[in-house]
């Protein structure tokens, strides 16, 4: 116990100096998870035009982010699924990926009583962005 302790804070120094090579860096929303360096504003999710409803939602305490996309139920096994299909020719979608995993592009504000913890079934991942076809 007294050795994991010690070596997570040289794992957090490693990984936030790598971080500062990463993509991630310049993403507002899991960047400060990984870096207490990227201490900004994130942008505001939940405004008066927003996609929360006051009128289903009547107690306004508690709000959570939720998948627009579910990552478990749809962006994972899609991941899966192309990188079995994935060939030279045929090459994954990273940044689309990216963009569904580790920005707030995939997000959006949920009362914690209206989140709906079943299936998401009209949010499912763009298949016209899964692959890139280098031809």
């Amino acid at each position: 116990v007294e050795r994991s302790r010690s070596i997570i804070p040289t794992l957090i120094m490693a990984a936030e100096k790598s971080n500062e090579e990463l993509k991630i860096n310049s993403d507002y929303f899991y960047s400060l998870l990984f870096t207490s360096k990227n201490l900004r504003l994130v942008h505001i999710v939940c405004h008066d035009k927003g996609s929360h409803s006051t009128a289903k939602c009547d107690s306004d305490q508690i709000f959570i982010n939720d998948n627009s996309v579910e990552r478990s139920r749809s962006i994972i096994p899609t991941l899966i699924m192309a990188a079995e299909k994935s060939n030279e020719e045929l090459k994954i979608n990273s940044d689309y990926f990216y963009s569904l995993l580790f920005t707030s592009k995939n997000l959006r504000l949920v009362h914690i009583v209206c989140h709906d913890k079943g299936s998401h079934s009209t949010a499912k991942c763009d298949s016209d962005q899964i692959f890139i076809n280098d031809n």
